[in-house]
């Protein structure tokens, strides 16, 4: 039966509709499929950047072999062809937290313990290329991973100066605590650092408010809380000036962002180390601090001035820009001695004044005893630094007192050393003093002042046995007060290693 006129009409509206949505249906096929595949190409661009972070970050110990490990890997997978690394798309940089931030010197991986890959490749698409231009058609994708490279702390100081020099400012908070600090240098004389930071924290108001280690280090805080957190004796004394640790501790940025209670690897440093560094800081904070000396034969008073505190290095990277510590500068002006009568000598030194620089040529993971766990190049010591005068009293005869001075006798070592692992577990400091040779010369330079002082006073002075006597007499009172001087220590730097932290060696994907 032929179909109805109406029944003709409604099959040919069908055909028209379905010849008009064909275009859109074909459309909405061709984009499915440029999006799976854009999908797919783009988890396989981000596959790609991964295994390439990883495979640099396993092979930061150097520039070029990190990024060649990189590129290899890129090369090396054909399903999507991505485009060459270019050494902008691979850059070195630190973890801090979540955050990674480039280093300075993108041709070296010193300090680095990150990297960072991009990896592009033209997005295969089979429609919409038809829309985007070519350069608009690229899938970017990017990855981080980082290594956890050893860390190691260490400080300059020297204790037994310090002791002579600063101990007037720490009795009144310490008591007879103060005489032992240097007694001892083992585990018994450690304290925990971040139980230390964690203590300090305790200290700031509010308390209980999530800090960072460098909200602590850069706080204000009592002198004579800190020192009883230190030491665990109760306060003696009120709370003392208010001092910045973080002048004193030098830990690296990716620490400082760190909120208190977070591990950070240091376990302990030394007690002595920490009070005499607050002592440092609370002498920053006074014009001068007065001290006695036993000298020859007589109490001899000096005026103590610090400068600038130690620097303490926690936790960093070796070869890093904040692998670097150093001693205080402190300056002794002693009060003028009278020898026999007859002379005046005044001295004034700076205490020894030294820099170590922690370079990356160590391996603190070392096990062999005899491998180099920490090299330090170099090491700067001003170790003698010291300003004669003298003046001619007393004698009969001089009717002008003439002063003569000699201006730096110094003993400046520049030196490095490598603690081995032996080393380290069993004697882990080093001490830098002055040479034998040094110390002959100031007794020499002081013989010539004694004797430049008579010189040009013999015209008017009697000359006999006598006087012979007495410059001799003279020479060995002078001798033995810069004997007893030296005999202090003050003039000698001790490098100590206190920590290494070797973690897993493996790279892991920060993102």
């Amino acid at each position: 039966m032929p179909d109805s006129p109406a029944a003709r009409s409604e099959k040919g509206a069908v055909s028209v509709l379905f010849m008009i949505l064909l275009p859109v249906l074909l459309l909405a096929g061709g984009l499915a499929i440029d999006v799976t595949a854009l999908n797919a190409e783009r988890r396989y661009v981000q596959a790609q950047a991964d295994l390439a972070a990883l495979a640099a970050a396993r092979h930061l110990t150097g520039a070029a072999e990190s990024r060649q490990a990189a590129r290899q890997t890129v090369a090396g997978n054909r399903v999507f062809v991505a485009s060459p690394l270019a050494d902008s798309d691979i850059v070195f940089g630190v973890l801090s937290g979540a955050d990674f931030i480039p280093t300075a010197d993108q041709s070296s991986t010193q300090g680095a313990d990150a990297v960072r890959v991009v990896v592009e490749a033209p997005a295969q698409m089979y429609l919409l290329d038809l829309f985007f231009p070519l350069e608009d058609r690229v899938v970017r994708r990017e990855a981080v991973a980082a290594i956890e490279r050893p860390r190691v702390s260490f400080s300059l100081g020297n204790c037994l100066a310090e002791l002579s020099l600063l101990g007037t400012l720490l009795r009144p908070y310490l008591g007879v605590q103060t005489d032992v600090l240097c007694s001892g240098r083992g585990v018994d004389t450690q304290v925990s650092l971040p139980g230390v930071l964690e203590a300090s924290a305790a200290l700031l108001t509010p308390s209980g408010e999530p800090f960072t280690y460098g909200d602590v280090l850069d706080a204000d805080l009592s002198a004579g809380a800190l020192l009883s957190t230190i030491t665990g004796l109760p306060q003696q004394l009120g709370l003392g000036p208010s001092v910045q640790l973080g002048q004193a501790l030098q830990l690296p940025d990716s620490v400082r962002r760190l909120h208190v209670g977070a591990p950070i690897g240091a376990a302990s440093i030394q007690q002595a180390d920490l009070v005499f560094a607050i002592a440092e800081l609370m002498a920053e904070r006074v014009a001068s601090v007065d001290v006695g000396l036993h000298l020859g034969e007589q109490q001899v008073g000096a005026v103590v001035r610090v400068g600038d505190s130690r620097q303490m290095v926690i936790n960093v990277i070796p070869g890093s820009p904040e692998a670097r510590a150093s001693t205080a500068q402190i300056r002794v002006d002693l009060n003028t001695i009278r020898l026999l009568g007859l002379l005046d000598l005044n001295i004034s030194l700076r205490v020894a004044s030294a820099e170590a620089v922690l370079t990356d040529q160590g391996d603190a993971c070392a096990t062999d005893p005899l491998a180099v766990v920490a090299d330090f190049q170099p090491i700067d010591a001003r170790l003698v630094d010291i300003d004669l005068s003298m003046r001619l009293t007393g004698l009969v005869g001089a009717l002008v007192p003439l002063e003569l001075s000699t201006d730096g006798m110094r003993d400046v070592t520049r030196t490095g050393f490598g603690f081995t692992r032996a080393r380290y577990e069993t004697e882990p400091r080093v001490t830098f003093s002055p040479s034998e040779g040094v110390v002959a010369n100031l007794l020499s330079v002081l013989n010539s002042l004694t004797l430049g002082v008579y010189g040009h006073n013999l015209p008017r002075l009697p000359l006999g046995g006598s006087l012979l006597g007495q410059q001799t007499s003279l020479l060995e009172a002078g001798e033995e007060v810069l004997l007893d001087l030296l005999g202090l220590d003050l003039a000698r730097a001790e490098l100590e290693l206190l920590d290494l932290s070797c973690p897993s060696p493996n790279p892991w994907l920060v993102r």
